[in-house]
Formats: C-alpha cells, structure tokens, sequence
C-alpha cells in the first residue's frame, strides 16, 4: 500500500523492503487522495458512510417495478424489519 510520498511509500521504516514501491508513490498515495476531495478513495469513503446510515442499502430487499421492460432495470429497494429476514 502506498501510504504517503515518504521512502518506501509510508510502507516501512526498515533500510532495506523485499520489494521496491512503485514509481509513482511521490503522486499517488493514501496521503495525497485524502486531501483531494474528487478521488476514488474519497468516493468509496461516501459510499461507504451511505451504506452505514441506511438500513435498506445494508438488509434491504428489493422489488421489480416493470419487469416486461427488456431496456431498463427498475426497483425498488425497502429496509427488512430484521425479525423478517
């Protein structure tokens, strides 16, 4: 994992690692996506809150609503009471 643009991408703090961080770890790195507030780590982190906070995107279930439409995907998505799953 590439922490930060340290040496050894934040990875170890030995002398010497098995095997080299990538070239590009001074620009990408856990650190430097943090900051930025469009980067896929930061996307993932707000999917990731939005599934905490709603109970249908965690024990949900779901209903087609029109299932004769070969072009588009439609439902609908409920929280499962948990006595119910």
């Amino acid at each position: 994992m590439q922490w930060n643009s340290e040496a050894d991408a934040g990875f170890s703090t030995t002398a010497k690692t098995w095997l080299a961080p990538v070239s590009d770890y001074k620009s990408v790195n856990v650190a430097r996506e943090e900051q930025n507030k469009s980067s896929l780590l930061n996307y993932y982190k707000t999917l990731i809150q939005m599934r905490k906070r709603n109970t249908a995107l965690r024990a949900g279930g779901f209903a087609f609503i029109d299932e004769n439409n070969p072009s588009v995907l439609s439902f609908v998505r409920k929280a499962t009471p948990f006595w119910c799953r």
